[in-house]
């Protein structure tokens, strides 16, 4: 967390922990407002989410790159009857694309609220970036 402030540590750990927002009240002082996800229906509106959450590209880089390698890994658990591929499939997936969360897009992975969604986002991103239908850098100026 080099070149960040102690409050910028400190809004970062309340908002991971679900306070959104700090509000200020003259006779009280600081009071921490909690905030509850919001509950998607359907995949089609979590989708737009998904993508807030996924706009530096080097995040969509290093999620594609987990994507690809996890299946390139489940193949050869198939090929070579390895199961070892199916747990080191999962954890690069995962590896890649918490670092792209964490470190570079700074923000919490979707995964932990939404596990199955998140996975559903992750294999249409791919897929998209693989065709084309979405660019790595579409966010970024």
């Amino acid at each position: 967390m080099l070149g960040m402030s102690k409050i910028d540590i400190v809004k970062r750990v309340k908002k991971a922990q679900g306070v959104q927002k700090m509000e200020e009240n003259p006779k009280s002082g600081p009071k921490s407002t909690p905030s509850k996800p919001q509950r998607y229906k359907t995949f089609n509106e979590f989708y737009p989410f998904y993508l807030s959450e996924h706009k530096n590209s080097t995040n969509r880089l290093l999620h594609f790159i987990g994507s690809f390698s996890a299946l390139i890994q489940f193949s050869l658990a198939l090929s070579l009857l390895e199961p070892i591929f199916i747990l080191t499939a999962i954890l690069s997936g995962y590896a890649f694309a918490w670092v792209g969360h964490f470190i570079v897009e700074k923000n919490r992975p979707a995964t932990f609220t939404y596990p199955l969604y998140s996975l559903m986002g992750d294999w249409k991103m791919f897929f998209e970036l693989l065709l084309r239908r979405r660019k790595f850098s579409e966010f970024e100026s």
